[in-house]
This record gives structure tokens, sequence and C-alpha cells, in this order.
């Protein structure tokens, strides 16, 4: 069996600096994002891969040309929810998105991964949620005893961001930057392993230069250009490698038949 590779990009406001205290002015938050969204397109038009974008309102209502631009190359578009926990204002959220991109929404992620409730993902209309990474970050969560593989709750598949088995160790975001292309190579071959696919997500304001920010040293680490090219390097070494790339949406039809009856 093939094994399949999801990349996966926030489309959503640069609020990352907030976190540390610091501020920046909202039409810079949304300036950011997009030029990564851009460096981001042409990276995959160059391998012609296709990827899945959970994009915010905010993003989509500011700039929702590029959002539908990705729809229209095959990219999925799915939800990057601010408000997930209001059952009104998350329709209203997905609705929009909906309306922008032309496409059905079926997945969602939250902000800074915080659990949803099923039974409301369920009642919207949503068909997969990946706000689980299950592993340690210190400060934001404690998911070592959460579920490694796809799982169906309450009516809704939890598809988590993959991590080693064993030792959890993960190898998106800023650990894909910081430790390098070596690292997630390896992580990607052991992991695939024991699934068909291995689901990383990345931000677009990560495609972008941070050290102007006045941000500690692990989170500007290997941005802007740097990062354009290890994705590329690793997209090349997938590619030789065999591996597919897919959107979430679709590998969902390799989660029902090789994990789910298991």
């Amino acid at each position: 069996m093939n094994k399949s590779i999801s990349l996966t990009f926030d489309l959503e406001e640069f609020l990352l600096p907030t976190d540390f205290g610091k501020k920046v002015e909202s039409k810079k938050m949304f300036q950011v994002s997009y030029k990564g969204s851009e460096e981001i397109k042409k990276i995959l038009r160059n391998f012609n891969v296709k990827a899945t974008f959970f994009v915010t309102e905010n993003f989509a209502l500011n700039f929702p040309q590029i959002v539908r631009e990705f729809a229209k190359e095959g990219h999925e578009i799915a939800l990057h929810a601010m408000n997930f926990w209001d059952l009104k204002l998350l329709a209203k959220e997905k609705k929009t998105i909906e309306s922008i991109c032309k496409n059905k929404v079926v997945g969602i992620r939250t902000h800074k991964l915080r659990p949803p409730s099923f039974a409301i993902l369920k009642r919207i209309g949503f068909e997969y949620d990946n706000s689980l990474h299950p592993t340690y970050v210190p400060g934001r969560y404690n998911n070592l005893a959460c579920p490694t593989k796809p799982v169906i709750i309450n009516g809704i598949l939890e598809i988590p961001t993959s991590v080693t088995p064993f030792l959890r160790l993960p190898f998106s975001f800023l650990w894909f930057r910081n430790f390098g292309l070596n690292y997630a190579k390896i992580c990607t071959l052991i992991t695939l392993k024991g699934q068909p696919f291995v689901n990383l997500y990345f931000h677009a304001w990560e495609f972008v230069d941070l050290k102007p920010f006045d941000l500690p040293f692990y989170v500007t680490k290997n941005t802007g250009k740097v990062m354009s090219k290890l994705l590329e390097k690793y997209i090349e070494w997938c590619l030789h490698k065999n591996f597919k790339f897919d959107s979430l949406q679709n590998c969902i039809k390799f989660i029902n038949l090789f994990e789910l009856r298991k």
C-alpha cells in the first residue's frame, strides 16, 4: 500500500507575538500570514502536490482571492476556528468559508489545538477534527494519554497530528524547523511503519522571516526562506520515496479502511 503525506497549513492572523506579551498591529497580523500563504502557494504549485488549509473567518474575509485560488487548484479548505464552543458563531464561520471557497467544509482545527465539543461539530455538519496533538508541550497541553491514531468520537472522526510511536516525538511546526530535515525524515519513516499516512501542520507565518519581531530564538529560527527550503527538500525526499501527497479529506478514505476496522 502506498504511503501518504498530508501537509496542513493554518491561514490565520499572526497572533503569536501576543503570546509573549507583544503588540502587533491588526493590519500587520494579516499581511504576515498573507505573505506566507503566497510562498506556500509557489511551493505547492512547483511540486504539484495537494494540501489542506485551515482558514480563519477573518483571514478569508480579508483575502478571499487566495482562498479561492487554493480551492480551485484542488487543495482542501477547512475551518480554523476561534469560537469553537459557540454553536452559532462556529456555524457562521463555517458558512463564511464555504461561501468564499465554493466548497463544502468538512474539517476543523481549533485555535491553539484546544479540545472542541464533538456534539457541536456533529450538529453543524463537520466530518473530522484535527485539533489533537498527542504529545506534551510545556505550557500548552499534555496529551500523552490521548490516542495517536484516528478514532471516532460522537460521530466525528478525530485525526491526530502525527507523532512518532512510543516516544511521541512531534515533528510539525517549530520542531520541523528547529530539529532539521534529517529529524523530520527519520520521524516520518518511523511513523509510517504503523499507519498509512503522516499528518503534519504548519502556519503561513512560518514562511516569513520573523527575526524582526522580538520573539524567542526557537520561534524565529529557520523561518522565511530557510523554512521554504526545508519544506521543498522534504517534499522532494518524500516524492523520491514514492510517498503521495494528499488532503486530510482524501486520507479519511484510508483511515476508514485501514485503521478503524482494526
